[in-house]
């Protein structure tokens, strides 16, 4: 079942690229690999979207940013670098003058 989602989420990416709702499919795509405990698949999806030029300097931008952040953070238990990782994300966005 997760495998037909994923299928049905990259050929929504690939026929509507500039489409709106690319990032929240993309964004739930993570949160549900996070559930799964599928950790490095979700930091892979949040990456894409903090990385994605479409998204940057957007509030959409902060939302995948916490996301990302809460990711390394549940990874920081096995790896202390995700935890250095997940601190500095939470920094940077606590000094952010455009997040809510």
């Amino acid at each position: 079942m997760i495998d037909e989602a994923e299928r049905l989420l990259e050929r929504l990416v690939t026929s509507y690229p500039g489409d709106d709702l690319v990032f929240d499919a993309r964004l739930m795509q993570g949160d549900v690999l996070s559930r799964l405990n599928q950790f490095p698949q979700a930091q892979h999806t949040y990456e894409s979207l903090v990385d994605n030029p479409a998204y940057i300097g957007t509030p959409n931008a902060i939302v995948a940013l916490l996301a990302l952040a809460k990711c390394h953070n549940a990874q920081s238990g096995s790896d202390s670098s995700h935890g250095e990782r997940a601190r500095a994300l939470f920094e940077g966005l606590c000094e952010r003058v455009d997040a809510p």
